[in-house]
């Protein structure tokens, strides 16, 4: 059994921030984005904004404490980004 009853945080921040971060398939927001209260364990992050290159890695919350990811996301050569407030 994985960690019943404790729980920790995950931080996602991204550069350029607005990024869709999701936890094991599931969307859960958007950067920056801070989860509480989440079971201990490992979980793949993935980190996405259109026309910039995907990140995903596996990661470990961990018991009373905040684990903290911050990526830079790569512009994808020759991609058109559309920008979110026109």
């Amino acid at each position: 059994m994985q960690g019943a009853g404790f729980q920790g945080a995950l931080a996602v921040q991204s550069q350029p921030s607005g990024a869709s971060v999701f936890i094991n398939g599931t969307l859960a927001g958007t950067t920056p984005l801070l989860l509480r209260a989440l079971p201990v364990g490992s979980r793949v992050v993935s980190v996405m904004l259109d026309g910039h290159q995907r990140w995903s890695a596996s990661v470990s919350v961990i018991a009373n404490q905040t684990t903290r990811l911050t990526m830079n996301l790569a512009p994808i050569p020759g991609a058109t980004i559309t920008p979110a407030f026109q």
